[in-house]
């Protein structure tokens, strides 16, 4: 048995606690919480003492695509140039890529991960990784006629691979998911028992102006692409009405929301989406594409569930928690480090009902990160066991 004595221990309910001892065994189970500063056994640690982080929303397949899609340009732009170089990867340089970030994943203390499927490229390393993985397969189709066959496909990994995974089928975003493939999705979920569902969510402003009246630069990028959008319902007029009633009864993650207000806070309030919601930020990734942030301190006030996720290396220059708190630190320095703790950890937990993970608790093994000031005074993260 080992017996960590940190500097400060992260405990549940989001409290940092001094002269904690946590006791763990040869399988890195929780054994024991207590206070005894005369325990010679000990193991000292400088820093917090956390467990393993939780990244609600990570696109792992995408791995291979850092410093490929240029950063700032807007959704329209990273849309265009992600077509178009995901078209061009090459199979060996994909698997590589994955293969290598689950592993820097994992050295960078995340224990668990919500990770986008658009394929079947992640499985094999995923079978034998030390994370936990829940697999979201992305079903869009933009155009109804492309419905049936892309749900197949949406299918057809599903029954690949739900003997060996937790997956579940997911749609992509409001604007790209007709309301027949939303139908499909919710059925499947529904006779699978599953009311898991991650949608990307208001990510820029321009998909206000596309449901509104048809228009923008986003509605401009799929115009040119060929679609219509003659299937967006007349009473159609935000993102809200776009969703209705396909998401009701879900435990629904809605990722981004950089451009999130409290009019669309509100809709979802009185339409009963806020009840099962979480709400996934993943702050490096708004700026790499919009060069903004969520209103975080409006989410707090909505007490909206937040949790925290990475996106891809499309979108961002690291898989790692840890640069996501610190950037929400940079950018909101009146939230206390405690607090982001928690949406790091117990939140993303809770939401994909990991009960061995999120928090330091006997019988749960959740991992151990110890996490430090860098001589930037910036956080870095270690991960212990």
């Amino acid at each position: 048995m080992l017996k960590y004595k940190p500097d400060l221990l992260f405990c549940p309910g989001g409290k940092l606690v001094p002269n904690m001892i946590l006791a763990i065994n040869e399988s890195a189970v929780v054994v024991d919480i207590y206070n005894d500063t005369e325990d010679p056994d000990t193991i000292p640690l400088e820093g917090i003492l956390a467990p393993g982080f939780i990244n609600c929303h990570c696109h792992l397949e995408l791995s291979h695509l850092i410093n490929k899609v240029s950063p700032g340009g807007g959704l329209h732009n990273f849309i265009s140039e992600l077509v178009l170089e995901r078209g061009n990867a090459d199979p060996n340089t994909v698997k590589s890529a994955i293969e290598d970030n689950d592993s820097t994943m994992w050295a960078n203390g995340i224990q668990a991960a919500g990770d986008i499927c658009n394929d079947e490229s992640t499985f094999s390393v995923k079978k034998k990784s030390k994370l936990t993985y829940y697999n979201f397969i992305e079903a869009f189709d933009l155009k109804p006629e492309r419905t049936k066959v892309n749900f197949r496909k949406c299918e057809e990994i599903y029954n690949s691979h739900c003997n060996n995974h937790s997956l579940s089928i997911t749609p992509h975003a409001p604007y790209s998911v007709t309301p027949e493939l939303f139908k499909k999705i919710t059925n499947h979920n529904g006779a699978i028992g599953n009311n898991l569902m991650s949608i990307h969510f208001m990510e820029t402003e321009s998909e206000k102006a596309l449901y509104k009246n048809r228009s923008g630069e986003l509605y401009e990028l799929m115009a040119g692409l060929g679609i219509d959008y003659t299937w967006i319902r007349n009473e159609v007029k935000n993102a809200i009405d776009m969703v209705m009633p396909f998401m009701l009864g879900s435990r629904n993650l809605f990722v981004h929301n950089t451009f999130l207000d409290k009019q669309h806070i509100d809709l979802m309030d009185q339409n009963g989406l806020l009840k099962e919601g979480s709400f996934c930020l993943c702050p490096n990734a708004n700026i790499y594409i919009e060069r903004r942030l969520p209103d975080v301190e409006l989410f707090r006030r909505e007490n909206l569930n937040i949790v925290l996720g990475t996106d891809s290396l499309a979108s961002n220059y690291n898989l790692s928690v840890i640069e996501e708190i610190n950037t929400i630190i940079k950018h909101y320095p009146m939230i206390k480090l405690e607090e982001i703790l928690k949406w790091a950890t117990e939140n993303g937990a809770a939401y994909f009902g990991w009960d061995g993970l999120g928090s330091f608790k006997k019988g749960k093994s959740p991992g151990g990160v110890l996490i430090n000031k860098t001589s930037g005074e910036k956080y870095k993260a270690e991960r212990v066991f």
